[in-house]
């Protein structure tokens, strides 16, 4: 009976996996992204949280140029990278095309903006399945408010990155910061 139990739980594990996991990069998928924050937020922490939108740079000019397949090879690698960068406790999903996903509780912006700029430096290494050089915008949501749903979280981390690609990529914006390029301009001596 035990053998039988064992089995059929390796059974369902492989069958729900499918459904909580992205095919392409092995990451969660948006919705097991989103039901694991809302899960989180639910537990009401005094710790603050970070929401990140990640997209990859100018990725549709890397499908025209070196195909599909490179694409999705730039895909896995991000993923790869993220895995990497970011720990077991943060929650990584795939939104959907580039575009990922990140929940992480920690102490402080600067832990975030470390871990962003320690993502920067191995996408421009590349890597073992997309060996060019790829950057990335992030648009990040840092709050200790836990009744924020994922979709305000979402609309305000995609604000955020659309901020951060318009004011020239490659970069992580906070939300709420002033957006680069509303900073008023120095005035020189005369």
């Amino acid at each position: 009976l035990v053998i039988v139990t064992v089995i059929a739980m390796a059974v369902i594990a492989r069958m729900l996996k499918p459904a909580t996991t992205d095919a392409l990069t092995g990451v969660n998928n948006r919705q097991s992204f989103l039901s694991q924050v809302k899960d989180r937020l639910s537990e009401h922490r005094q710790i603050p949280y970070a929401f990140s939108m990640i997209d990859i740079d100018h990725f549709k000019q890397i499908n025209d140029t070196l195909g599909h397949a490179a694409g999705d090879n730039a895909i896995r690698q991000i993923a790869a990278h993220l895995n990497r960068v970011f720990s077991a406790d943060d929650l990584i999903g795939r939104y959907g095309g580039d575009e990922f996903l990140i929940f992480m509780q920690c102490e402080s912006k600067a832990i975030i903006s470390r871990r962003m700029d320690q993502l920067g430096r191995c996408l421009a290494q590349g890597g073992p399945v997309f060996s060019d050089s790829l950057t990335c915008s992030a648009g990040i949501v840092y709050t200790k408010d836990y009744t924020l749903s994922t979709d305000e979280l979402m609309t305000r981390a995609d604000k955020t990155l659309y901020q951060a690609k318009k004011s020239g990529r490659n970069r992580s914006l906070f939300y709420g910061d002033p957006d680069p390029e509303d900073k008023p301009e120095e005035k020189t001596a005369a």
